[in-house]
C-alpha cells in the first residue's frame, strides 16, 4: 500500500480489533462551521444540516468494505502492523495493548488514526483508496457536505504541524513543522483549549466549506518529542 505506514506480513487469524467508539462518526471531525465558541454564536440551520451530512457519510464509510469486499480484513491487518513495534517495546502482546487502549480515554483518537490511514491508503498499488472507491460507487447517496468531507479526507496526509498562535475555544494558527511557511488557521474548539505556541501536532488537515480543520486523529507532541519523531521519519526516508 502507498501510505505513511508500510505493511509487512499478513493478518493473523486470532488478531483482535481496536473497538470502534459508538459515536466515532460524530467525533472524527467537527466541521469548521461547527466550531462555535461563545464568541461565535449559535450554529445555523445550514451548519446543523452540514454536520448531519458529514456524520452520515463517515458512518457509511466505516461500514464500507468495497464494491466486492476488497477491503475486508485490511483494517485489522493495519492495526496489527501499527501495534507490533509498541507491543514489542513494552513487552506486551498486541491483545494486551489493544485492551489498554480500548479502556482508555484515548480510544477515539487511536481509532481515528487507524481508520483514517486505512481509508486513505492505496493498498497493494490499487488505483483507488477506500474513500475514493466509496465516492465512486456510493457517493451519490451522500449530501453535498458529506461528499466534500470524504473527498478532502481521501486527499489528506498525516503530517507534523507546528502551533504558532492559539485562540482558546476557537482556532489555532499552524504551519508545517520545521518550515517558515505562512501559517494556516485551523478551526479546532476543544484542542485549542489545551494547545500552546510551539507545540507540535501529528494530524491530518483538511478544508471543508472554505475553512481548515482537523480530522479525528490528532496527537499533540512536545517540541522535544517532535524532533525525535522527525529524526526517525528522516531516517526511514533515507533507508
Amino acid at each position: 500500500m502507498t501510505s505513511c505506514v508500510k505493511l509487512a506480513g499478513q493478518r493473523t487469524d486470532n488478531a483482535r480489533t481496536l473497538e470502534q467508539p459508538d459515536d466515532y462518526h460524530r467525533t472524527i471531525f467537527i466541521t469548521p462551521t461547527f466550531h462555535h465558541s461563545k464568541r461565535q454564536g449559535t450554529p445555523t440551520m445550514s451548519d446543523r444540516k452540514a454536520r448531519r451530512e458529514i456524520d452520515k457519510a463517515i458512518k457509511h464509510l466505516i461500514q464500507y468494505t468495497g464494491p466486492n469486499g476488497e477491503w475486508e480484513g485490511l483494517l485489522e491487518e493495519l492495526k496489527s502492523e501499527m501495534f507490533a513495534t509498541p507491543s514489542r517495546v513494552l513487552g506486551w502482546s498486541i491483545d494486551e495493548l489493544d485492551d489498554l487502549i480500548n479502556e482508555s480515554p484515548y480510544q477515539p483518537m487511536a481509532f481515528g488514526f487507524l481508520f483514517e490511514e486505512y481509508a486513505t491508503a492505496r493498498w497493494d498499488d490499487a488505483p483507488k483508496s477506500l474513500a475514493e472507491a466509496y465516492l465512486e460507487h456510493r457517493g451519490w447517496r451522500e449530501g453535498t457536505a458529506g461528499r466534500a468531507f470524504l473527498r478532502a479526507l481521501a486527499e489528506s496526509a498525516l503530517r507534523l504541524w507546528e502551533v504558532v498562535e492559539v485562540t482558546p475555544g476557537s482556532h489555532v494558527d499552524i504551519r508545517p513543522y520545521g518550515t517558515q511557511e505562512k501559517p494556516l488557521r485551523a478551526y479546532e474548539q476543544l484542542g485549542s483549549e489545551s494547545l500552546r505556541p510551539w507545540d507540535v501536532l501529528a494530524a491530518r488537515l483538511i478544508k471543508v466549506n472554505g475553512k481548515w480543520g482537523f480530522t479525528g486523529g490528532m496527537l499533540p507532541l512536545t517540541p522535544e518529542l517532535a524532533m525525535r519523531v522527525q529524526s526517525t521519519l528522516d531516517n526511514v526516508v533515507e533507508e
